[in-house]
């Protein structure tokens, strides 16, 4: 047999040898991009931290108009939190913008569907809007007084559903929270035409959730019913410092009506644009205390 010459063509690798220049390869880039993803995720939570901290810092100082800007900055960062969600509705709801608000908390429930947080504040503003459709006219036409108590449910178009949902969105987040189940019940109350316990549970709600503009506003409706107009007229001046309803406006209107404010009255129920229907009142003169007299003892309510 001849020698295989020493200067013949070196052996073919074989096997895994032949790929291992282009495994490193790949293995590098690999490694590169783990790297670069790893760097590119921290940076994202370190500016979605900031811009959340931010906006939290500025709710708890009292100014929800400047929180709305970086919590949706962090939302341009990271839109999955459910609860960055509902705290951008709360803080809309609070600068006057109940639509923006209620479409940041349909968003959270699309992030993460039966949220409790998102479902309570979804209720309560639905609450809101339910109880201001169902304020009455500012005078009833069977006695030609101040009503006494909200029209039913059914005498609004679609008001016995709107109730029966937001029943239902209030039911669901009892159990999450001390105040949740408190503001819930509270709302059971005034649906059922149990003012002086709704005015209750509302003030305890409002009495931790100062901010919370609907809230205040449904407690001085309760109270006003529960006859009440002192208490009354303390919460929708509130309410309304941050926020314009014709329907809070009423209210207070018949609080001051009450309360002997005459003008105060007058000037309530030309801002709601109600002076002409609420003439009647003023044409027939009863002093005040007994009027409220007259309101506790004909709603049930113990004069003492």
């Amino acid at each position: 047999m001849e020698r295989q010459h020493a200067g013949s063509s070196p052996r073919t690798p074989t096997g895994l040898s032949r790929y291992r220049t282009p495994l490193i390869a790949a293995g590098v880039v690999i490694v590169l991009a783990g790297g670069a993803f790893l760097f590119w995720s921290q940076e994202k939570a370190k500016k979605y931290d900031e811009a959340f901290k931010k906006g939290m810092a500025l709710w708890k100082q009292g100014d929800a108009e400047h929180a709305v800007a970086p919590f949706r900055a962090a939302a341009q960062v990271d839109p999955r939190d459910p609860e960055l969600w509902v705290m951008i509705g709360r803080a809309e709801g609070a600068s006057g913008h109940a639509d923006r608000a209620s479409e940041a908390w349909e968003e959270a429930l699309r992030q993460s569907p039966g949220y409790k947080p998102a479902l309570f504040e979804r209720g309560k503003e639905t609450l809101g809007r339910h109880v201001a459709r169902r304020i009455p006219p500012p005078v009833d036409g069977p006695d030609g007084w101040i009503p006494l108590r909200l029209q039913s449910a059914d005498r609004v178009d679609g008001g016995a559903d709107e109730a029966r949902r937001l029943q239902a969105d209030l039911k669901e987040t009892v159990f999450h929270g001390p105040e949740f189940a408190q503001f819930a019940r509270g709302a059971d109350h005034l649906l059922a035409g149990r003012y002086r316990k709704a005015s209750a549970d509302l003030q305890g709600y409002v009495n931790v959730n100062a901010w919370d503009t609907t809230a205040t506003a449904l407690l001085g409706i309760a109270a006003h019913y529960a006859a009440h107009p002192d208490r009354a007229e303390r919460a929708l001046t509130e309410a309304l410092s941050r926020r314009n309803e014709k329907g809070w406006l009423k209210v207070r209107a018949e609080t001051r009506y009450l309360l002997g404010n005459t003008a105060g009255a007058r000037e309530d129920y030309r801002d709601a644009g109600l002076e002409k229907e609420a003439e009647p009142l003023f044409a027939r003169r009863i002093p005040p205390q007994g009027l409220i007299l007259w309101l506790r003892a004909d709603a049930g309510v113990d004069v003492a």
